[in-house]
């Protein structure tokens, strides 16, 4: 243990059980000069064959990251990612490689695994100076809590079934056939960090006794009276509660540590687990050969190994240079403002996308290149295809007597490309008004799909995709930003773009899809079934975020606050893809309809009172509501509904404002009778289309895109250089040999 960095691990189980006598929980930690290597496993059952594999897995994955030639080629973030994936590789081979020898493969044990890298980055490129990268497979977490912005879980959504512990989503070992591992939840992740925040890696033993359903809560218990059970509520709505009661517990359980070194929180965290599973524990001790008790309220807890790794951002090798760079970085924050939590959650993986194989651009599908885009003027509809459509209007009022944003050209511009097996759309929207404004938005989003129309033909899978689009939003910043007129001003622009994406083959047949997308701002992606009436929200909760391409403030911004989102689709002759900016969804938000939460059973508190999620549930059933309503899904059909939808939600409101004998709009910005003046007024723009063949129509006399100069290519943001030192002096932790278990190898026994 060091006041920066603390690795324990433990056993809940009774002492009559065989889960006590062998740990096959496994850590590994190794410093290299100032990047700090770190991975856990957990060894998947009981036994020496379990505990095996988690060291294997563990030493395989740190070996091959430790080495120096690798180290050398670490020279972004996507450099880091992509070694740790093929560690996973090196981690798989170490797990089976001595029962292939052997020709007793499917005797292996089986293991998940957890790796990353805690290191720096070049703070004149970016404004954070550090990160961590973690891949995962399986169910360990990792998470990011610091004093003032407290706890985010940095492998959300990795538990792909938070109703079932016993299924860990994904494991090393010989698994399916022909030896090879479980792969489902693989998945990348980043998150920014700065010294002095602490990295929480943990086993499924501890953050399920962290659980609220394992603490014997109801979803009454959490303000959620529409869920008697838990296994009433969705399975990504479940996800969701779970990941924020546990980010709660650890800030809750971290902010009572008296000295809140690495030491003490992973203390606080082990202890934790020892406290809640007492009652369970002393019951099996009891009754030997009686089943785990229940219920949960009287026997909280799930009994399991128990492993943590605490680490405090900032070099390790040195503690005073630890502590100068802590000191210089509390000096650069004074007297600014320090993020919130709400900002921090907004920082998510740029890296978490499954990587799956798409299928590959051929020259025939040239042959049936669609391209639309808009607008062009103050309220256009571009279609050329029976499947896809958009529009952009204004909902504030005309008075000819005054300059209002009516007067001001569109904020909001889109752009679809279509293409056989793939699909390609934009939407952006400023966050100002006039022509600089309109000016913006056009050009962020010309130069986003002009990007990906030059590099998308060669991209292989999911991975690229998604480092294509984050490299798309980039070069779009780039060109925003050398216009000096656009940063003197402020300009700055929300975008979603996306790529959907046609697979191979695969067992799920000819019509799978997969969606990939890139968020920087609050518009929000749809996935809508209109066979099944299934409404897949797939950007969750970016509705308030504050984040933005371009200058928002006086260091013009840094693009390091992407969202990455992705959402299988398998259905595509009964799917539609639905991008809407604020302007829109807003028109479905309970709280611009003149609701109250009393009226959904919400208590009598404010709406600004009321979480998010639950905000985000009640819009997207209002959504679902009109979808619903469409009797014959097209594109066409849908937007000419939804325009009248917005039109006459708005109607009241824009009759006030035009009413208003202050012309400036005063009177109506400090209304909030949205009971008798509903709706939300601003531009608003939709672009919807369905998954699968593209069908032409005669060609129209459309308005063309204007297409922006190619910017240069953007890039991920570089770490720093030569830091890496040497493997030699470099420090080693790993996973305490435990009485009782099998001798450990040569390599486990160099405790330092």
């Amino acid at each position: 243990m060091r006041p920066y960095m603390c690795c324990d691990t433990g056993c809940t189980y009774p002492s009559t059980s065989g889960g006590s006598k062998i740990f096959c929980d496994r850590f590994h930690v190794k410093i290299v000069g100032d990047r700090t290597i770190f991975a856990l496993a957990d060894g998947c059952n009981w036994g020496d064959k379990s505990r095996l594999a988690s060291t294997n897995a563990a030493k395989g994955v740190i070996d091959f990251l430790s080495n120096p030639s690798i180290q050398d080629e670490i020279k972004t973030l996507v450099d880091c990612k992509n070694l740790l994936i093929r560690g996973f590789r090196k981690a798989h081979e170490k797990v089976i490689e001595e029962y292939q020898k052997q020709g007793d493969l499917y005797d292996c044990g089986q293991t998940t695994l957890l790796a990353g890298m805690l290191l720096p980055l070049d703070s004149s490129f970016v404004s954070t100076e550090w990160a961590v990268v973690v891949v995962s497979v399986g169910d360990c977490k990792a998470f990011f809590w610091d004093e003032e912005s407290g706890t985010s879980d940095i492998t959300y959504g990795n538990r792909t079934n938070v109703f079932d512990a016993r299924d860990s989503g994904g494991r090393l070992g010989p698994v399916l056939e022909g030896g090879y591992p479980d792969l489902r939840n693989l998945g990348s992740y980043f998150y920014p960090c700065k010294p002095g925040d602490i990295i929480v890696v943990t086993s499924d033993g501890v953050y399920d006794n962290l659980d609220p359903e394992h603490l014997g809560k109801q979803p009454l218990d959490l303000q959620l009276p529409e869920f008697k059970t838990w296994d009433q509520m969705p399975i990504s709505f479940a996800t969701e509660v779970k990941s924020k009661f546990t980010c709660y517990k650890i800030n809750q359980l971290f902010m009572g540590c008296k000295d809140k070194n690495a030491g003490d929180l992973n203390f606080t965290l082990v202890d934790h687990c020892y406290k809640t599973t007492g009652n369970s524990r002393a019951y099996m001790e009891l009754h030997q050969n009686a089943a785990e008790p229940t219920p949960y309220s009287q026997y909280p807890g799930k009994m399991d190994h128990v492993t943590a790794i605490v680490l405090r951002t900032g070099p390790m090798w040195d503690l005073e240079s630890y502590k100068k760079q802590l000191a210089k970085t509390k000096k650069k924050t004074k007297g600014k403002k320090i993020a919130t939590s709400k900002q921090e959650e907004r920082h998510q993986s740029l890296l978490g996308i499954h990587p799956i194989i798409v299928r590959k651009f051929t020259e025939g599908d040239d042959d049936e290149t669609e391209q639309i885009s808009g607008p062009a003027s103050e309220e256009v509809m571009n279609t050329r295809s029976l499947r896809a459509s958009g529009w952009t209007m204004n909902t504030f009022p005309f008075i000819p007597s005054t300059r209002t944003k009516h007067q001001d050209p569109l904020k909001e511009f889109w752009g679809i490309d279509i293409t056989r097996n793939r699909i390609t759309a934009v939407l952006t929207s400023a966050t100002k008004f006039g022509p600089k404004a309109a000016e913006a938005t056009k050009i962020v989003c010309n130069s986003w799909l002009n990007y990906m129309m030059v590099h998308h033909k060669s991209l292989e899978d999911t991975v690229e995709v998604t480092e294509t689009c984050y490299d798309a939003a980039h070069a779009a910043h780039k060109a925003l930003m050398k216009e000096p007129e656009f940063v003197s001003d402020l300009q700055s622009v929300s975008l979603l773009g996306s790529v959907c994406c046609r697979l191979p083959n695969l067992e799920q047949g000819d019509g799978s899809w997969i969606f990939v997308a890139v968020s920087i701002g609050n518009i929000k992606a749809f996935s809508w079934n209109f066979k099944t009436a299934e409404l897949a929200p797939i950007t969750p909760e970016n509705g308030l975020m504050d984040n933005r391409i371009g200058a928002f403030s006086e260091d013009c911004g840094e693009l390091h606050n992407v969202q990455v989102h992705s959402h299988v689709i398998v259905d595509e002759m009964n799917t539609a893809i639905i991008l809407l900016s604020p302007g829109v969804y807003n028109q479905f938000a309970p709280q611009y309809l003149g609701k109250k939460p009393k009226d959904f059973n919400l208590g009598n508190k404010k709406w600004d009172k009321v979480e998010l999620i639950k905000k985000e549930q009640l819009l997207n059933e209002s959504l679902k509501e009109f979808l619903v309503s469409i009797n014959h899904f097209q594109s066409e059909t849908f937007n000419e509904m939804l325009m009248k939808y917005v039109n006459s939600k708005t109607e009241k409101r824009r009759e006030l404002f035009t009413n208003s004998k202050n012309s400036t709009g005063k009177a109506l910005v400090e209304n909030s009778d949205y009971l008798n003046y509903p709706g939300f007024l601003d531009h608003a723009s939709c672009l919807v289309y369905q998954v699968g063949s593209i069908k032409k129509k005669p060609k129209q006399n459309l308005f063309p895109r204007k297409r922006a100069e190619q910017p240069t290519v953007g890039t991920i943001p570089n770490l720093k250089g030569g830091t890496a030192l040497p493997t030699q002096g470099s420090t080693e932790y790993l996973t305490p040999h435990n009485p009782g278990s099998p001798k450990d190898d040569e390599d486990t026994k160099k405790k330092i």
